[in-house]
């Protein structure tokens, strides 16, 4: 699943455009780092929280899977993770997650 990621004008909301998988109509930057190249970095806890915050605020159509997150770009899912809302244990668990995607950046 190729993606463009674009960011809304109205409430710097997040949506993607899915693609034609052909190389022409690939709209995500070739340089840029997929989750998948760094997805072995993170934990079941921190790929659950992602994929619970990502479900819960509706981002996608769809329901996303564990799948779905490798094939997203860094950049994006940073950007995401820094608009959330979460409790003290949340955060602890958002600031592992941030740091480890930022080194990749």
């Amino acid at each position: 699943m190729k993606n463009k990621i674009t960011s809304a004008a109205q409430g710097g909301a997040y949506h993607i455009e899915h693609t034609n998988k052909s190389a022409i109509n690939n709209n995500v930057c070739e340089d840029s780092t997929l989750m998948n190249d760094i997805f072995e970095k993170f934990t079941d806890l921190e790929v659950v929280f992602m994929l619970n915050h990502f479900n819960k605020e509706k981002i996608f159509e769809n329901h996303l899977t564990k799948r779905d997150l490798r094939e997203l770009p860094v950049l994006f899912v940073l950007k995401f993770l820094t608009t959330i809302k979460v409790a003290e244990f949340g955060k602890a668990v958002l600031q592992i997650i941030q740091i480890k995607l930022i080194n990749q950046i």
